[in-house]
Formats: C-alpha cells, structure tokens, sequence
C-alpha cells in the first residue's frame, strides 16, 4: 500500500486547508466499511448525518450546504436557494455563491479530466467537516467496495428507515430492490457491471480508441452505481446524487480505484491541467483554494486505504503509448430509444484503412457519445453486436447518469442537455473479422426503463486503429 511521508503530508494539508487538525502528524487510513474500522467509522457518520441534517442551510456544515456544493436541486435554483438561505450579504453567501453546483465533471461545457481530483477534494474537505461537527478527530470515511461480489448490496444499515441510530443514513429516494438490500447488480447479468475493468486502462485520457481511466470509471463504474442505486430524485440523478449518504462511501470507493491505478503503474497526466484550482469550504467553514497537483498522488493527501484493489500492471509502454491514425468503419447518429431500446444497422464509411504495423496490432471499437435522456431510464442498457451468424454478442453496458437536463452550473436548463465529453468505448477486436460488412448494433434495456426517459444516442461509430 502507499505510504504517505511526514513532509508531503504536512504540505498537503496545508493546501487543503486541513494544517490545525488535532492529529495532523497521523495519515489516517479509510477502512473497508465491513471491517471493524469501518463499522466504527460507519456509526459515527451515521451520528454526523443527523446532526448536520439539524444545521440551518446557511452553515456550511450542514447537510445541504454540503448537497449543494456538488449541485442544487432541479426543483429550484442557485439563485433562489442563495436568497432564500442568505438574505443579506455575508461572507457565508458569498461563499455557497462561489462552491455551490460545481461538480466536476457533470455539467455541460467541464472537463470530464477534472472528475477524479475535483471528487477527491470533495471528499477531503468533507471528510474534515464531520470530524468538526462530532468533535472527533479521529473520524475517516470508509469505503463501500461493491466490485466485491459479496458486497453488492447497500450496507445494511443504510436501509434502516426510522431506526435511532442508523435512520439518518436511510433515503426513500432509492430504487425499491435497492432500499429491499437486493445487489444492486441482481438485473445486469454477467460480467457484472460493478467490476474494476477501468483499472486496465493504460492512459487517464483517451488514447487510440481507449477511453481512459478517468472516463471510463466515471461513464462506466460511477454512472452504474448512481442509477442502480438511485432513482431521478437520488443517486441516480447529479442534482440529487450528494443528498444520499451512501453517495460519499460510494466516491470514497471511487478515489481508492484511482489511488489503485496509480499504484499499479497509471500516470496521471503532467501538462498545465495540474495547475488548475477549485474552491471548497474547510471543515471549519471557511476558504480553501487548491491546486489539482495538490491532491494527484497518494503521497500527497493526509489519508489513505485499508486495502487498494489489484490489477494489472501498467507498463510505461502502455503509459506512453504514441497517437495512432484512426479510420471510422462505420457510423449511426441520432439513435432514439423505444422500450425496447434500439437496434440500428450502421452505414459503412469509405476511406483508407489506417495503416498499422502488424495486424496483432489492430484494435477495433464501438464508440458512443453523446448520450440524452428526458428523466432517468433507471436502468442501465446492454449494447451487443451482431455477428454473421446472426447471433449476438454483449459488448458492455451503458447508462445515462448524466444525460439528463440539468444544465450549466448554478442553474439547470429543463430542455435536453448532451453529456458533455463522455465517452463510451467497448473493445470488439476479438470478433471484429466475426461482423457484417454493413454492422448492426442492438442496445437493449435490463429492466423498465421510465417511460418519459426518451434516450438517444448522439453518435455510434466503429472504428479501427
């Protein structure tokens, strides 16, 4: 496991605004929530939850201070929640003002490059605001590790609605198999949607049809979690998401498959990006501003994990691996969804092949893009390929977490709002010589999709490098 120096430590929290914790000498390690640690940790949250869900909104401790820094609700606006909490000027308006719905990278127009730092100073300046509100500076948030297959259900005591202790964890706002502690994955066949496939990923961006570690735990891990556990006024929906809290064990999971992939050989990328800042308040309320460099490498942050997940090793070929040319084979736009899904025979392209040394070097893809939805389908899609013989074959899954209107941050625009810079890549080299000439994609539904969803897929490519 990663260990964290006395002198990066010490700096890191000074960025974070975490120098003056009781134990800032000690790294603090997040537990598995099923350890022991874990259950300790897991208790005092739950303590934490109902004492800041007691705050007024206006404390940036409270619950819906914190909600709302990931996004405010689609029942209402930035503006009005401002005025409603703040009405007068003061430094605490000015601040909501300043953090409020500025997830990274959900919204229209963000960088999908800035998901995993951005969540990571989420967590960190959230972590060190319960640890304020309970007076406990020995508090860590574990972590929810569902690629494990035995725990793919929603810890217990999340679905104790009512009950002294646990009530405050528990959200009506979920999917009813989830909130019945059925595995969140119980409809998505196998392989299961809740695997650590992101940890094979040789870049953090898209390279050469890849699309990425960073993009491909976010479309595909992250977003298969929040709509399987969550309904469009929950986890399933980024205006909702922060107000559940199985939210925050869910992203601290998140962080730890990153923390993994580093350990494993990843590279996070070296460029100006690593300059850019984001605003937060501290566990104390007031201004932190920090640097992505800050929080990039476990040696930089004041914790780390029980347990990291293994996986491959990422050599500094693949690290590194140069810019091929790439031809579209084929193509579909617009693919709107009935109940069924879709099934779109896509148009063959004309155009040179590209030209690649060693046919064993020859990758192909399905790529789709662009994705929209009305409300969330609360389901997650099989895309399958179609081979000469008629039969198909299952690529992976898809979702629509963030295809959903919920507009540029601060306010939210009710119309349709594309998803950004997602990207969904499924490797079909191994039955590429298996498929028509003119491919026929099929994306069908596991389960009843909401009848107002109305996806679409904006484009569909095969392509080859």
């Amino acid at each position: 496991m990663d260990q964290i120096t006395r002198r990066n430590f010490v700096a890191t929290v000074g960025a974070l605004g975490l120098v003056g914790s009781a134990d800032a000498q000690t790294p603090r390690v997040r537990p598995d929530v099923r350890s022991a640690a874990g259950r300790v940790n897991l208790r005092k949250y739950a303590d934490a939850v109902g004492r800041m869900s007691a705050l007024p909104g206006s404390d940036p401790k409270s619950w819906t201070y914190q909600w709302y820094i990931h996004s405010v609700p689609t029942d209402t606006t930035k503006q009005r929640e401002l005025d409603r909490l703040f009405p007068a000027a003061s430094p605490g308006r000015e601040l909501a003002a300043e953090v409020w719905s500025t997830c990274q990278a959900h919204f229209p127009g963000t960088n999908s490059d800035y998901f995993l730092p951005w969540h990571r100073m989420y967590l960190v300046n959230f972590e060190e605001t319960v640890r304020s509100v309970l007076g406990d500076s020995s508090f860590v948030l574990p972590y929810w590790n569902y690629v494990d297959g035995t725990q793919r259900a929603l810890p217990a005591e999340f679905l104790k609605d009512g009950d002294s202790v646990w009530g405050s964890l528990f959200r009506a706002t979920r999917r009813s198999d989830t909130n019945s502690g059925l595995p969140i994955d119980a409809d998505d066949g196998d392989p299961s949607p809740l695997n650590a496939g992101a940890l094979g990923q040789g870049t953090y961006r898209p390279a050469n049809g890849r699309a990425g570690f960073c993009r491909e735990i976010d479309g595909n891990l992250h977003g298969a979690v929040h709509v399987r556990v969550g309904d469009g006024r929950g986890m399933g929906s980024v205006p909702w998401a922060a107000n559940d809290p199985i939210f925050w064990l869910h992203h601290c999971n998140i962080d730890r498959l990153w923390a993994s992939w580093n350990r494993n050989g990843g590279l996070n990328p070296m460029d100006s990006w690593r300059d850019k800042t984001f605003v937060f308040p501290d566990g104390r309320g007031g201004r932190v501003v920090t640097p992505i460099k800050a929080v990039l490498a476990m040696t930089d942050v004041p914790y780390t994990y029980e347990a990291l997940q293994p996986g491959p090793t990422i050599t500094a070929a693949a690290a590194t691996v140069p810019e091929r040319p790439q031809v579209t084979i084929a193509t579909a736009r617009g693919i709107a969804f009935g109940a069924d899904g879709a099934e779109v025979q896509l148009t063959p392209t004309s155009g040179p092949r590209p030209r690649v040394v060693g046919a064993s070097t020859r990758r192909t893809f399905v790529l789709l893009s662009d994705l929209q939805a009305k409300t969330q389908p609360g389901v997650l899609y099989r895309v399958e390929v179609q081979d000469r013989a008629g039969a198909w074959r299952r690529v992976g899954l898809l979702n629509f977490f963030d295809a959903v209107p919920h507009g540029g941050p601060g306010e939210h625009d009710h119309g349709t709002a594309a998803m950004s810079d997602k990207l969904f890549s499924y490797d079909v080299t191994a039955i590429a010589g298996e498929l028509e000439a003119n491919p026929v994609v099929r994306i069908r539904p596991n389960g009843a999709p909401d009848a107002e969803a109305a996806p679409v897929v904006g484009k569909l490519d095969i392509v080859e490098n």
